[in-house]
């Protein structure tokens, strides 16, 4: 039985060695499982960036609620200079001021 291995092995060496190097070309060349790990992670960045911009949306005040903001600003500065004008100081010597 070894020595009929022995002979197959020495008559066919060529072949099964041709046969081993393209067994192992194809198995490292497969790159589908490497193709769907890289998707399936492109997909869960994807999904977790699309998650962040939403809530950036949601966070940033639309323009009327900047307006008001603003309008709300301007009518302090305006009491705040109203009361300098009324005691005889400037805004910014108010600011500076202790109460």
């Amino acid at each position: 039985m070894l020595d009929y291995i022995k002979n197959f092995i020495s008559t066919h060496k060529f072949k099964l060695l041709l046969g081993i190097v393209v067994l192992t070309y194809f198995k490292t060349c497969g790159v589908g499982d490497r193709v769907k790990d890289e998707h399936r992670d492109l997909n869960t960045k994807i999904t977790e960036l699309q998650n962040k911009v939403d809530s950036l949306i949601e966070v940033t005040p639309t323009k009327k609620q900047i307006d008001k903001s603003f309008e709300k600003t301007m009518w302090e500065f305006l009491e705040k200079e109203e009361l300098a004008d009324k005691k005889g100081f400037t805004v910014s010597q108010m600011k500076h001021m202790k109460e």
